[in-house]
C-alpha cells in the first residue's frame, strides 16, 4: 500500500505539480472485505493484515486515513465532511489569491 502511494504521489506531480499543494487524504475502502464479519455493524480492524498496512501507511505519511465500505456506506459521512473541508479550503484559497 505505501509504494502504490509513493507511485500515485509522483504520477499526479507528474500530470500537474500543484494538485500535490491542495488538501490530500486517503480513503482506504472495502472495510466490509478485510474487517466485518456477518454479525458486524462496525469493522474490526485489530490484528488484521490491513491494521497491519494501515500502520504502516501512517507512519509514512502525514495523511489522513478515512476507512470506509462503499458497499455497506459505512464511514461515508465523515468521508463526505473530510472532503468538504479541503474543497472549501482549496476554493477559499483561491478567492484571495
Amino acid at each position: 500500500m505505501s509504494s502504490q502511494l509513493h507511485t500515485l504521489q509522483q504520477e499526479v506531480g507528474h500530470y500537474d505539480n500543484s494538485l500535490l499543494q491542495n488538501g490530500c487524504l486517503i480513503v482506504a475502502n472495502k472495510m466490509d472485505v478485510h474487517c466485518f464479519s456477518d454479525e458486524d455493524e462496525q469493522p474490526n480492524l485489530l490484528g488484521t493484515d490491513f491494521e497491519k498496512e494501515v500502520l504502516v501507511l501512517q507512519k509514512m505519511t502525514p495523511l489522513p486515513i478515512i476507512p470506509i465500505s462503499a458497499l455497506s456506506l459505512w464511514n461515508i459521512e465523515p468521508l463526505k465532511e473530510a472532503l468538504f473541508r479541503i474543497f472549501t479550503k482549496i476554493v477559499h484559497t483561491d478567492n484571495v489569491n
